[in-house]
């Protein structure tokens, strides 16, 4: 979890959270030409043609301090995607980040393809394929073992 503590004269105490775009796997159960891992670089292409930054997970605290803010903490943690993890905690938070991974994320996929696609933008029918193939290799061998950086 990207979390950080901004301090300030006017605001003592603010957050901020911020994911990193895409999921990963630690325990060696995804390939690495998988959707789901690969699709952090689709979005930042998108990103880039749009002009408009995804990577803000790497680069908020560097930023954060230009624009004059003190004592900025920054603490990366990992948040599961799915019911896998033991502790009851841990899977009840990967079963409500997969539910809003699944809603999210087709909407947010069309809208950047279509727009913004790389090279060039995406039909509402390709991207649709893409969501398609995405979500079918997210429910086709559970549990993954998949995490968001957040």
């Amino acid at each position: 979890m990207l979390l950080l503590q901004l301090r300030f004269t006017k605001r003592p105490d603010s957050e901020q959270l911020e994911n990193k775009t895409g999921i990963f796997c630690d325990y060696g159960d995804m390939s690495d030409d998988s959707l789901l891992t690969g699709g952090g670089e689709v979005y930042n292409k998108c990103g880039d043609i749009m002009d408009e930054f995804l990577r803000l997970f790497d680069t908020m605290r560097s930023g954060i301090e230009a624009a004059g803010f003190i004592n900025v903490q920054e603490k990366m943690n990992r948040s599961s995607l799915g019911t896998w993890p033991r502790h009851e905690v841990h899977k009840d938070a990967g079963r409500l980040g997969m539910h809003a991974f699944k809603t999210g994320i087709e909407e947010w996929l069309l809208y950047m393809l279509t727009n913004f696609g790389s090279p060039e933008p995406w039909s509402s029918e390709q991207a649709r394929v893409y969501f398609a193939m995405m979500k079918k290799e997210l429910v086709s061998r559970p549990p993954w073992h998949i995490q968001q950086e957040v």
